[in-house]
């Protein structure tokens, strides 16, 4: 017996002589009796409705009683009050409900590759219909998500987890929905889903938190000069690291460097023994703000365009334009500026 389940019980009285018995009044399992009914002189049925947040009883549990009856001159019987107790009969009264959210409600800064993660109070398996992904600002549909499909969504127990095909856009708003047929306990009890705007938002890490993406055609084997440190500067705090591609192929990470005077430098290297190429370091500094490193990889240099993402951390305080410093000071400036 499940939530919303209308069960019918019978009940055997002592014969009514043709006149019969009113007044029903009492619960089976806590859930009130109605519709009391006559069948013959000994047998009355009444029913039952499972409601939300009953009392759970396992099968072959007892299942508690208490009514009472009143015979054609208003005569009210004793209580009744034996349990049924029959192997089948079990009652699950409470739909799955959620535990926990990750991100959480209101979360601020969530990655945008991050996994949605649904904990709830009991087991539960897939059902059918969608989850669907807004964005808050406008309401659109940015994702829908087949929750029978396992490329993006998975149950294990009592958790829930979404892995979007795509991920999410940095410093935007974004809000769940969920059928209300899409999970189901161990008794078929649907998860009540999610309908609303505002059970489920959370803003995704602020545009330039993510990936800040520089995009300068020069020919870097041409103007950087072997054997010459250069330096990566943003006027600000940005406490982040830096990963580079050659023509998008050729992937750079670095590790945040440390942070001196509110300027976050990386090394940019130009090796004597490979002119044609970038050495990225990862810099430690001290107070005459001198430079020393570790080299951490290298990646050719073409003619064509390189990119250079950086990732973590917060936009940058004060000047957000990055400029590559070539031989302190430098002319050679990253001037197409893209947030994405």
């Amino acid at each position: 017996m499940n939530v919303g389940d209308t069960v019918t019980v019978t009940l055997t009285v002592g014969s009514d002589n043709g006149v019969p018995h009113t007044n029903l009044v009492g619960t089976v399992g806590g859930f009130a009796l109605g519709n009391f009914t006559k069948i013959n002189n000994s047998t009355y049925t009444a029913e039952f409705t499972v409601t939300e947040g009953g009392t759970d009883v396992a099968a072959g549990g007892d299942i508690p009683v208490s009514l009472t009856i009143d015979d054609a001159a208003g005569n009210t019987s004793t209580v009744y009050n034996t349990a049924i107790n029959q192997g089948s009969d079990a009652i699950d009264a409470n739909s799955p409900e959620v535990s926990n959210l990750s991100p959480a409600a209101d979360a601020a800064a969530v990655a945008v590759d991050a996994n949605l993660v649904l904990t709830f109070d009991q087991n539960v398996s897939i059902g059918t219909g969608n989850i669907t992904i807004h964005k808050a600002s406008d309401d659109s549909v940015i994702a829908t998500i087949d929750v029978t499909d396992g490329g993006q969504v998975s149950v294990s127990g009592a958790t829930l987890t979404i892995n979007p095909t795509d991920d999410l856009a940095g410093g935007t708003e974004y809000y769940v929905k969920m059928a209300a047929t899409a999970l189901e306990d161990a008794s078929g009890n649907d998860f009540a889903g999610i309908s609303d705007t505002t059970t489920w938002s959370f803003t995704t890490e602020a545009v330039g938190a993510g990936n800040i993406l520089i995009t300068e055609s020069r020919d870097y084997s041409a103007e950087l000069t072997a054997g010459v440190e250069d330096v990566i500067v943003w006027d600000g705090v940005f406490d982040a690291g830096l990963s580079g591609f050659e023509q998008g192929i050729d992937k750079i990470d670095l590790a945040a460097s440390n942070i001196y005077n509110g300027v976050h430098p990386w090394l940019v290297h130009t090796p004597t023994s490979t002119p044609g190429a970038l050495l990225f370091y990862t810099p430690a500094m001290n107070a005459s703000m001198n430079f020393s490193g570790i080299a951490y990889h290298t990646t050719s240099v073409g003619s064509t365009a390189m990119d250079i993402f950086v990732t973590g951390g917060v936009p940058p305080v004060g000047t957000s334009t990055p400029q590559l410093a070539h031989d302190l000071p430098s002319t050679l400036t990253l001037s197409d500026f893209i947030y994405e």
